[in-house]
This record gives C-alpha cells, sequence and structure tokens, in this order.
C-alpha cells in the first residue's frame, strides 16, 4: 500500500469511524475477496489491520471509510501489536509527515516462503547495524471453515504474514527509513526505542519481499548509507557511509540516468 501523506492532509478534523466494518474492495474480482467470516473469532484473536490506517486520512470522513476495506488489510496480533507498538509506528510516520510537510508511506506484508514461520535477519545483512528476529504464530491461513469448527487447519483463505514493513521515504532529504516488525504479541508498553532497534535497510526489505526499486533504485548490496537521524521523533539529520561506492554502483547509477529524481534516492536506514 502506498500512500503520499502530508501535513495538509493531516487535518484531525476526522476521528476514526465507530460501528464500522471491513467490507470487499470493489477494484478485486470476486475470486480474491476474503470472507468476512474468515477473520472473525479466530483462535488467535486476529485483528483485520490496515496497512494504510484510517488516521492517516483523518481530513475526510468518506475517505476515512473507504480504507475498511480488505484490499488494505491483513491478519494482525490484536491488542499487543496492531492496537500498540504498530500503531504508535504509525502516529510516529504521521508526525513526521507534519515535521517535513510531505512523505511518502509504503507498508505491506513479510509473507516468507509459506512455510517458515521465523525469519532471522543477520547483523551482516543490515545496514542499520542489528540482527532481528521475525516470527510469528504456527498459523498460515485464517479461514471461515476453522473458526467455525469445521476443520482444524485452513489449506487456503487469508495469508498470515510473518512480518509487517513500512517505508518512509521523504523526498526533499532523498531518503528512504524502513522498519519491520514480526507479527506476533509483544511486551506492553514499547516505544521509540524498540522501534530504532526494528529500523533495517530497504534492500532488506526488498530482499525480503521479491520487490524491488521499493524506493526507486535498483537493489545493490555495494553501497548502504546510514542515517544518522530518525523518522521517529520527525528529526533529520546526516548520514554517514557503511560502505564504499564500487564501480558497479556508479555503473548503475550512469545507466539510470534520466529517470528524474527517483535515481537519486539513497538506499538509507
Amino acid at each position: 500500500m502506498i500512500e503520499n501523506l502530508t501535513k495538509a492532509k493531516l487535518t484531525n478534523k476526522f476521528k476514526r469511524p465507530k460501528n464500522i466494518s471491513f467490507s470487499g474492495d470493489l477494484c478485486v474480482p470476486a475470486n480474491g475477496q476474503p470472507d468476512p467470516g474468515d477473520y472473525r473469532k479466530t483462535p488467535e484473536k486476529f485483528e483485520i489491520g490496515h496497512m494504510a490506517p484510517s488516521d492517516d486520512f483523518n481530513n475526510s470522513d468518506v475517505n476515512m471509510r473507504d480504507t475498511f476495506v480488505f484490499s488494505n488489510a491483513v491478519p494482525q496480533a490484536g491488542d499487543t501489536f496492531n492496537a500498540a507498538i504498530w500503531r504508535s509506528l504509525e502516529t510516529e510516520v504521521r508526525k513526521a509527515a507534519v515535521a517535513r510537510k510531505a512523505i511518502y508511506v509504503v507498508t505491506g506484508p513479510i509473507r516468507g516462503d509459506g512455510t517458515t514461520r521465523k525469519i532471522n535477519i543477520a547483523k551482516a545483512d543490515n545496514a542499520c547495524g542489528g540482527a532481528i528476529e521475525l516470527e510469528t504464530f504456527p498459523t498460515k491461513f485464517v479461514c471461515k471453515a476453522r473458526n467455525t469448527g469445521q476443520t482444524q487447519a485452513c489449506t487456503g483463505g487469508v495469508v498470515v504474514p510473518v512480518a509487517l514493513y513500512k517505508v518512509v521515504y521523504d523526498p526533499q532529504a532523498k531518503a528512504a527509513y524502513a522498519f519491520v516488525m514480526g507479527n506476533h504479541n509483544y511486551p506492553p508498553k514499547l516505544g521509540r526505542t524498540f522501534m530504532e532497534q526494528s529500523r533495517v535497510n530497504v534492500g532488506v526489505i526488498e530482499k525480503l519481499t521479491g520487490l524491488n526499486r521499493i524506493a526507486g533504485r535498483r537493489p545493490t548490496a555495494a553501497r548502504r548509507q546510514v542515517r544518522t537521524d530518525s523518522i521517529v521523533g520527525g528529526g533529520r539529520g546526516g548520514e554517514k557511509e557503511a560502505d564504499q561506492e564500487s564501480g558497479q554502483e556508479n555503473d548503475e547509477e550512469k545507466e539510470e540516468a534520466g529517470l528524474g529524481a527517483a535515481r537519486s534516492v539513497r538506499r538509507l536506514c
């Protein structure tokens, strides 16, 4: 899910709609829509978790309501994740949008290989410096038949992601900030320190999802720049080089010449 989040749009004129249910997306074929019962009364108490949160559209009641579609949601651990640390990260992103006037936000699930329910990000693979362990429930799918006791395990339905990611791109700084968190229950009262520990460089997310050019650049391990600032708290600071730029990177930049602002995006953490 991609958002253009601006200070002008974050007016706080409207609150999250009450007594509203998720519904199908008219732009998605019927065979690609989940059944509302797929989410109802799951043993793990999954919530229908927004990717683009409704509060990002608080300048319009209609726009907020439009976020309640299944195509904008995945099964998320409830009170201790979706309604806790993940919501806190969403709040920090809105603060960053206000402080920086305009940002782009990309949010989505990390599904893994469909079998493994744990993914380890090695310290050496993360330019932000930390090893991260992503894990989720053993449950691979949620489905109505399991929730109603008709079967012990779902062979289809809605995929339960191993983790969720969020990438924030600041077009003025031409810098991207990325976060990834496992989809499971967390201890209470986690805050900014945990968010910083969840930071990765964009290349990590591209590798985990198979999506290239999330922040407008071709994936490469040749150059990894590390931000010394953060969107958490809304600040903007400097950067330092983690690896030296190689000839391969220079060739890629030459090849991408003419792509406009996107070619100069810094792949940062």
